[in-house]
Formats: C-alpha cells, sequence, structure tokens
C-alpha cells in the first residue's frame, strides 16, 4: 500500500471524529510531502522523512506541526491498521521553534487593563476579557456562551458548547460539542462578575441567537483583541488571561 492510499484510508475512516480545521492540517501535511505519495509504507525509511523535511521551505513552527501529523498516521498505521513495524518519523531532526514566552497578568495589571476596555467602543473586549480572567473560559466557550446558561441567582455559568468553524471552504461558523469530556462544567462566579454581566444585559442589545458575544469568527476576534490589548499596553493574547 502507498502512501497515497494509506493517507486516503486514513482520514475516509477518522473524517467523522476529526474536525474541520483538523481536516484541513492533514490535507495541508499530505500535499506537502508529494515525494512520499507514491512510495509503500513498508519502504520509507528515516532518512526518506529527514530528506523531505530538509527541503521543505517553511517555518519551523510549519515543519513541527507537520511531522507531528505526520507521526501520527504512521503511529496509526502501526497500531491500528498494523500494516509497519516502525515510525519513519521518529528521530527526524528540525530546529528548533521559536516561542513567544507568554506570562500571566498581575492582579493590579488586570485592573488596569479591565478598566481601560470597559467603554462603549470595547465593551465586547471587556465582557470577554472579564470571562476569560475571572472564569476561565477560552475564546470559543465565551463565544459560544448564552444568557440561558447564565444562573444569576446562585452565580453560576454552565459551559456545554463553544463557537467554532463548521465549514472552512464557505466560512461557515455556528455552535459545536467541547473539545473534551471535561469541558463541560458548571462554574462558580464572583458576585462582581454577576454583576458586570447585569449591568452588561441590561444596557446592550442581546443577539437573536441568545450569545453574550455575538461575533462571527473566532480566529479574526482573537486577532482583534491582541491589537485591543496592545493599544492599551499589553502585548499579550486572550489565552493568557
Amino acid at each position: 500500500i502507498t502512501f497515497k492510499d494509506f493517507y486516503n484510508m486514513y482520514i475516509s475512516d477518522h473524517k467523522a471524529n476529526l474536525s474541520p480545521n483538523s481536516l484541513v492540517g492533514y490535507n495541508y501535511a499530505f500535499n506537502s510531502v508529494k515525494d512520499l505519495h507514491k512510495l509503500e509504507m513498508a519502504k520509507i525509511k528515516k532518512i526518506d522523512m529527514q530528506r523531505i523535511f530538509d527541503n521543505l521551505k517553511l517555518s519551523a513552527n510549519s515543519k513541527n506541526t507537520l511531522l507531528a501529523r505526520i507521526k501520527c498516521m504512521f503511529n496509526s498505521a502501526i497500531n491500528e491498521y498494523e500494516i509497519i513495524n516502525k515510525n519513519p518519523c521518529i528521530s527526524v531532526k528540525l530546529e528548533k521553534t521559536k516561542t513567544k514566552e507568554k506570562r500571566a497578568l498581575t492582579q493590579d495589571e488586570l485592573k488596569d487593563l479591565l478598566s481601560k476596555l470597559k467603554t462603549n467602543k470595547t465593551i465586547r473586549a471587556y465582557i470577554t476579557s472579564v470571562l476569560a480572567s475571572k472564569c476561565g473560559l477560552r475564546l470559543g466557550e465565551i463565544l459560544g456562551l448564552t444568557w440561558d446558561k447564565i444562573d444569576f441567582k446562585n452565580r453560576e455559568i454552565t459551559i456545554d458548547k463553544q463557537w467554532n468553524i463548521l465549514d472552512k471552504k464557505n466560512n461557515i461558523y455556528g455552535f459545536k460539542k467541547l473539545k473534551t469530556n471535561n469541558s463541560y462544567r458548571t462554574i462558580p462566579v464572583s458576585a462582581s462578575v454577576i454583576e458586570i454581566l447585569k449591568e452588561y444585559k441590561n444596557n446592550y442589545p442581546i443577539s437573536i441567537t441568545g450569545r453574550l458575544i455575538n461575533i462571527k469568527s473566532s480566529n479574526s476576534y482573537s486577532n482583534v483583541l491582541i491589537k485591543i490589548y496592545r493599544r492599551m499596553g499589553y502585548d499579550i493574547s486572550v489565552h493568557e488571561l
């Protein structure tokens, strides 16, 4: 069986459990290693993989992401399909990725950031930042949060869905299941956060979808937030909150 035939089989068997973003990622990885396509799985060696990755005109981060996906497929070929005995991706050497050091804001910095964000112009960024920093919600969970999941009386928020891409080709977003079973949870919320949410609900229009933050794209919103935070003097992303 060639690598191309194996890839088609692998995707066919696993696409039901892969998100649209993951499918795009695997397809990109497959198309990036065209020299592998016609090779038989059992005859692909580490040296083949090393040469392919040495010749890829991509950043270190992109190469590492591609290698991780291809390694995953070869692991499946070993453990699930039992068509090879060894993973040729093991020990392939890539240049180290350059990562930006992340840090949490201090209490004083967070207080300063939130006070700067609390304006009509940046109210959605303010509410997003409150939910991220005070409740530990991920961006997809914040965008998927609806008013009926906020229990004002008992001061609790129930997380049971997220907002994410449904169809990348047609750029369609919507409600999706959460990533893991542990992501489904009910969070106790402080009285101060409840008051912030009440004020927001009473003073700003409610979306027809019932969402607190009615924004279409989680990816573009993440970039917008980075720009807003930088204007406020903080070189962070929402994930760091």
